[in-house]
């Protein structure tokens, strides 16, 4: 956008969908009550966290298998992306303690910080 600053003519005749009404909304909130299970079959882990309610359009999911205090360590989990509080899926590596954090996006974008890191148990 920095290319043609203030030119919504210009931006339209690229083709991009442009629109004078701002949004109301605030980056969501820092998610809290994060809770990691051993779900009913080997080798995929439940996890849950407490909702953001409309507040949230999407939130992103990250996996660590190594020390969470260290940021490059955080990777996107598999599925990345869900729309309600709560996932099913199937760590990258079995038997080693895995950290999980979520964060909210919204229309005003990703939310103001990631969850504290929750789980840190082996899933087998």
């Amino acid at each position: 956008m920095e290319k043609y600053p203030n030119d919504p003519k210009k931006w339209k005749s690229l083709g991009y969908p442009v629109s004078k009404i701002a949004t109301d909304r605030k980056p969501c909130k820092k998610i809290t009550g994060g809770k990691v299970e051993q779900w009913i079959h080997d080798g995929f882990v439940e996890f849950s966290w407490k909702s953001l309610g409309v507040q949230a359009d999407f939130y992103t999911i990250e996996e660590c298998q190594g020390d969470p205090a260290i940021e490059t360590n955080w990777y996107a989990a598999k599925p990345a992306q869900c729309k309600e509080a709560s996932a099913i899926f199937k760590p990258k590596t079995l038997n080693v303690p895995t950290w999980f954090r979520v964060t909210g996006h919204n229309t005003a974008g990703m939310g103001e910080a990631p969850s504290n890191p929750f789980g840190g148990k082996p899933i087998h």
